[in-house]
């Protein structure tokens, strides 16, 4: 089934309608009472039945049949914000980390020309071993494993993605994205079809570090059966950070405001608003 991929709207559009949408969302669900307390990032308990999921299926509809997954990621994030006003935290979810999401997302949206990711901090393009790490950091993972899944990472599409026959010899072993596409497993890179690897799985499960962690390293094995969950999220996590608008902060990984909850929030809220629209979409 071929996606339709929301991609002619502008920074402003995108901001503008995920706003309003996100403020009516939220409103609504202050106003029926719904559960902001539980707490989904303790263990793996699922999101459903909480004002979180009521959120990420409201965004997730905002686009009827057009997938749309940064305004309708970005419209969960607006929604949170509004539906925990005066609140530190909305089941679980620091909402100073939503907020902060929120900010960076907004500031790299504003910027004209090419945008900058939440992998590709200066918006060049191209995606170097060492943004893959901070990325990871920034995600939850420990220094040790997002550099391992890194180099991985890179090593599998650094040269498939090379503008040209010659490899390249930098240590940062670039990754073009614009070439993912014509890679075997990277078909019409931005329309997130690596979903479909994974459409049995609730990534909103993926909620400690130590889950993350496994399901991550299962990637390694880079089988199409038994190990096909654990590479397609990988795979999902780098399509989702080279094209979410981000405006990364040039200071070491570790300074970044709510460095602690930001990983939370986009596998919490963001990932799962960006699958339940693809479904919808589909």
């Amino acid at each position: 089934v071929s996606t339709a991929v929301s991609v002619s709207k502008s920074g402003a559009a995108i901001i503008g309608g995920a706003t309003s949408s996100g403020i009516t969302i939220g409103l609504q669900i202050a106003s029926t009472g719904a559960d902001l307390g539980a707490d989904v990032t303790a263990g793996t308990i699922n999101i459903a039945g909480t004002a979180l999921g009521t959120i990420v299926q409201a965004a997730a509809g905002i686009s009827g049949a057009t997938f749309d997954p940064i305004g309708s990621g970005l419209t969960a994030l607006e929604g949170l914000n509004c539906a925990g006003t005066g609140l530190q935290t909305v089941n679980g979810l620091a909402l100073g980390a939503v907020q902060k999401i929120c900010e960076m997302t907004k500031e790299a949206l504003q910027i004209d020309g090419r945008r900058a990711t939440f992998f590709d901090p200066d918006g060049d393009g191209v995606v170097r071993v060492g943004d893959t790490v901070r990325g990871l950091r920034l995600l939850g993972l420990p220094n040790l494993i997002a550099n391992m899944l890194a180099y991985n990472m890179h090593l599998m599409f650094s040269y498939p993605t090379a503008n040209g026959w010659f490899p390249s010899f930098s240590t940062s072993l670039p990754i073009n994205i614009a070439n993912m596409k014509t890679t075997r497993v990277g078909r019409n890179w931005g329309n997130f079809e690596r979903i479909r690897w994974v459409i049995d799985f609730n990534i909103d499960n993926v909620s400690s570090t130590s889950s993350l962690r496994y399901i991550l390293l299962t990637s390694g094995h880079n089988s199409f059966s038994s190990g096909q969950t654990g590479f397609g999220i990988l795979l999902l996590f780098f399509e989702w950070g080279t094209t979410w608008p981000f405006l990364m902060p040039s200071i070491p990984i570790h300074e970044i405001p709510f460095f602690d909850d930001i990983g939370m929030v986009v596998r919490k809220a963001i990932l799962p608003t960006i699958v339940a629209n693809f479904r919808k979409a589909n």
